[in-house]
């Protein structure tokens, strides 16, 4: 009998991989489902994806076989002209009190739907947006003590394009909203700089050399905070890509996406050799680099996509320039000597970052010695209400955690707002210091308002918190130590 190729032993593999997860949806053995995650393409198979990230949120399956794993998807929807229309008439199954953030629910879902699916009509489009807004618009109302962020849009959007049925959509993103992305969902920035101060402990003991660079660019990694705080949805610009990396994320902790941050810092060396030495140690210059999202690659021969079109007439892709973040730049941010053509640009496997996330998380545990969360994150964050196995807490005792907001996290302590940062050379004059220092504190600040609004701003302000985090950001970013 002649050898199987390569290829169908891959077959072969993904196969069994599949039906695997079909065995461990059947026996709904959560724990078979968080290994499985990390393997293979995950849970890509078609009918897979909805049961599969219902229970590893914490939801619960019909028992009735016919809503099996081998059944597939339901494909049924609610009424969505009554469940969201322009007049704002709702299910009868939800609360009529319209939620706080819903004007700027709307904005968001008006802008939603840029990058995919591909060639939608504007019909299907218009269809799409209307079960976007009746998917977030339920989850907010039924739990009203959660708080809309700019980005949860990006985040449902790949769920419901993933999993092609509201009520399913709605079930997992009630889920996720309480028992996993909770931090970012409170009244305040300060949970998600939180976990950008994690990510910042973990590249310390992963990389010393690249931490001093990320110095040069800001105190944290600001430039990684849509990573944290949208998933990484909202710079991925694969559907594909983002529903496998989903399928990783909902399977394990919360702070494996401050990992995964890491994972994707450590591919950055080869930009970063690219950048005029004359730049190199330009705060702007390093932002942009250190933020540009890598392509991610789910097979090794896939073409390398080009980059889509910018969304607003500007080639920078940072957060900054996104229409749903109405910011000014930090500064002017010259390009890349010499500019690298999209199509060019060097794919990576998705599957080497995430084994590298799980190198990284294995190696530097967040409540190990070296990273120690728990200075950090308080013990009513999601990374400590994270379970495991069993159910999740209840929804009440999560929203009841949103409405006191505290011990989810700590203020930096003096010792890590006072740290030196590294001498930016003398070249730079007083007056181009000063600039920068404006700016960055008009655009953090902007960055922080158009995120989480005014209110929570304002609270924070008055708490002593917002000035701490710009000294310890503006500090660094000009390279000179407060007197």
């Amino acid at each position: 009998m002649a050898a199987s190729t390569p290829t169908a032993q891959a077959l072969n593999s993904q196969l069994n991989h599949d039906e695997a997860v079909r065995a461990a949806i059947d026996r709904r053995d959560v724990a078979a489902l968080r290994r499985l995650a990390s393997r293979d393409n995950g849970f890509s198979a078609s009918g897979l994806r909805s049961q599969a990230w219902l229970l590893l949120l914490g939801g619960t399956l019909p028992t009735s076989t016919n809503q099996s794993a081998t059944a597939g998807p339901r494909r049924r929807k609610p009424d969505t002209d009554k469940a969201s229309s322009d007049d704002g008439a709702t299910p009868s199954e939800q609360p009529v009190t319209p939620h706080r953030d819903e004007g700027q629910v709307a904005m968001d879902v008006n802008r939603s739907f840029i990058y995919y699916p591909q060639n939608a009509t504007p019909a299907r489009k218009q269809e799409l947006q209307k079960d976007l807004n009746t998917v977030i618009v339920s989850t907010l109302r039924r739990h009203p003590a959660l708080s809309y962020f700019q980005g949860f849009h990006d985040i449902v959007s790949v769920i419901l394009l993933s999993l092609e049925d509201v009520e399913d959509t709605i079930e997992c993103v009630e889920h996720l909203s309480l028992y996993h992305i909770r931090d970012s969902m409170g009244f305040g920035m300060d949970p998600v700089i939180g976990y950008l101060r994690v990510l910042k402990r973990i590249l310390d003991q992963a990389s010393p050399a690249l931490s001093q660079v990320v110095n040069l660019a800001s105190a944290l990694p600001y430039f990684s905070l849509s990573w944290v705080l949208c998933l990484m949805s909202h710079d991925i610009t694969s559907l594909d890509v983002s529903a496998r990396l989903f399928d990783f994320l909902f399977a394990h902790n919360p702070i494996l996406v401050a990992y995964f941050g890491v994972a994707i810092l450590l591919t950055k060396q080869g930009d970063l050799d690219e950048i005029d030495p004359d730049l190199a140690d330009d705060p702007a210059v390093l932002h942009t680099t250190l933020a540009r999202m890598p392509v991610l690659l789910l097979e090794p021969e896939e073409p390398l996509p080009m980059s889509p079109p910018p969304k607003d007439g500007n080639n920078d892709e940072g957060l900054y320039s996104d229409p749903d973040i109405d910011v000014p730049a930090l500064m002017p941010t010259p390009p890349l000597t010499p500019p690298l053509p999209s199509a060019k640009r060097k794919g990576i496997l998705l599957q080497d970052i995430l084994d590298s996330t799980l190198d990284l998380y294995a190696r530097y545990p967040f409540d190990g010695p070296n990273v120690r969360a728990k200075e950090i994150l308080g013990p009513c964050s999601a990374v400590y209400t994270w379970r495991v196995s069993g159910p999740p807490i209840p929804a009440e005792q999560a929203e009841e955690i949103l409405r006191r907001n505290a011990d989810i996290v700590y203020p930096p302590p003096a010792e890590e707002q006072d740290k030196p940062a590294p001498t930016r050379p003398l070249r730079q004059d007083l007056a181009w210091q000063r600039q920068t220092l404006m700016l960055a504190a008009v655009g953090l600040a902007g960055l922080l308002l158009a995120t989480y609004g005014a209110e929570p701003l304002l609270i924070n302000l008055q708490q002593g918190m917002f000035g701490r985090w710009m000294s310890w950001a503006t500090k660094t970013l000009i390279g000179l130590r407060e007197r």
